[in-house]
């Protein structure tokens, strides 16, 4: 086939560019991984307001995100935390290394001057746990991989024994275990 020469006189080719039409797949695929993201995000916070202990509700008000939340839970449980009145200037402040500058600004404006009890909570986060590993499980199996492919995974980054990952999901599948999201 022969080139076609334009108005402009330059030649134009037939075949596409690959890399335009390659890249604005990606775009797709990254937006389209952007807002599972956000509706797992959404689905998470809201199994968090709603089975939430009452010791972290205070907490929950100030933070507003479960991801957040957690991750406070998980570094200081069983802690009392001084929240200072003001941003520390060093960055190596246990709040601010920790926590970053962001959440810690959050615990500032809503804590400052005082004395925070961070409860363990542990019963609630097992079961929040063992909750992402039934739906990370049938998500997993829904997109074709095999029953142990999938326990190994998961037990691979829940720090768990695959054995433990079947049993948990053999339960759920019996009816035993109880959903946080009944």
């Amino acid at each position: 086939m022969q080139p076609s020469h334009s108005s402009s006189g330059a030649f134009s080719s037939p075949v596409r560019d690959s890399r335009s039409s390659s890249s604005s797949r990606a775009q797709r695929r990254s937006w389209g991984d952007a807002m599972r993201a956000a509706a797992a995000r959404r689905q998470e916070d809201a199994l968090f307001r709603k089975h939430m202990p009452q010791q972290l509700e205070e907490l929950w008000a100030a933070v507003q995100d479960s991801a957040s939340l957690e991750k406070i839970v998980r570094l200081w449980a069983g802690v009392s935390l001084r929240i200072p009145v003001n941003m520390p200037d060093d960055p190596r402040h246990p709040l601010r290394r920790t926590l970053g500058k962001r959440l810690t600004a959050r615990l500032i404006a809503h804590f400052g001057g005082t004395t925070l009890y961070v409860p363990q909570c542990r019963s609630f986060f097992t079961k929040l746990t063992h909750e992402r590993i039934i739906r990370e499980y049938s998500r997993q199996l829904a997109l074709g991989s095999s029953a142990c492919l999938a326990e190994q995974r998961l037990a691979l980054k829940y720090g768990m024994c695959d054995r433990w990952i079947r049993r948990l999901v053999n339960r759920a599948e019996s009816g035993r275990h109880t959903m946080l999201s009944d």
